[in-house]
């Protein structure tokens, strides 16, 4: 077996007996819990396929089966952060009055010092644990529903691949701050409606607690070369969401950039007619 440093489950590439590295899903890299896989392989080959033949100007050779059977179901990991935050702004609230007497404008501006503070509850804010170029496509298959999650157990990797997070709380924990920050800034700031300009002056939030677990959801990943381009698919393998991009066909393309030039000609022809 060769894997990369992150991989903790495999397969055989000779008989296809599933293979668990245990020692790398143990002791403090052990997943509290997990969302297991609820689309099979022949189904996200249907999906795949029906999602590509939407897109009007794919070219028509770049899926095949041979490519399909490249699917690989992955277990990736993540961190899930249940946080509640204590949270303050002070504001500036603007509102303008005009009206008229006669021949005279009138404009009133009334300001206000707008205050607000409470405690904003954060529940599964979901950041990836692996920082590997070709796994940042996974942002694309958000939300999961994880209301789904399993308490861990080896016996779900089995027939899949799995990675070990190489991202740390410490280092993944910037990230949580700043997206608790600008959600409970958004949550304020939704509270000064009513107002022509409302400028913020201050906002502070403050961490009351925070809950850590780290989880491993499930994905299924295509890695296609084509015409020397490498091309990258996931699907969420609970909800069966799809990222990626497909290559263009040239001969589409100029098809359609030749049809709207004879469109854009033909109107000039009428309204160059119509001015003579």
């Amino acid at each position: 077996m060769v894997t990369d440093a992150t991989t903790a489950a495999s397969f055989c590439f000779y008989c296809h007996n599933p293979v668990i590295l245990g020692g790398r899903l143990s002791g403090a890299y052990a997943p509290d819990c997990l969302i297991p896989f609820s689309i099979g392989k022949e189904e996200v080959k249907d999906r795949l396929l029906a999602w590509c033949k939407k897109k009007k100007f794919i070219d028509k050779a770049f899926m095949s089966d041979m490519q399909l059977e490249k699917l690989s179901g992955v277990y990736f990991p993540f961190w899930l952060v249940d946080a509640k935050a204590d949270v303050q702004m002070s504001a500036e609230g603007r509102s303008l009055r005009v009206w008229r007497v006669g021949d005279i404008e009138y404009t009133e501006t009334s300001t206000y010092a707008l205050e607000r503070a409470g405690t904003v509850d954060f529940q599964e804010i979901t950041l990836r644990g692996l920082n590997r170029d070709d796994v940042l496509l996974l942002e694309g298959l958000y939300p999961y529903d994880l209301s789904a999650l399993k308490a861990f157990n080896m016996g779900f990797l089995s027939g899949f691949l799995a990675e070990k997070r190489n991202v740390e709380q410490t280092a993944a924990k910037p990230q949580a701050r700043k997206i608790m920050e600008e959600s409970a800034a958004s949550l304020l700031q939704d509270t000064t409606s009513g107002y022509g300009i409302v400028t913020t002056k201050s906002f502070a939030a403050a961490p009351a607690s925070e809950n850590w677990r780290y989880a491993l959801l499930p994905a299924w990943t295509l890695t296609y070369r084509y015409k020397d381009e490498l091309y990258y698919f996931a699907m969420n393998g609970q909800t069966g969401q799809i990222a990626g991009r497909v290559p263009a066909s040239a001969k589409k393309l100029w098809g359609l950039f030749g049809g709207v030039a004879a469109a854009v000609f033909l109107v000039a022809l009428l309204i160059g007619g119509l001015v003579l």
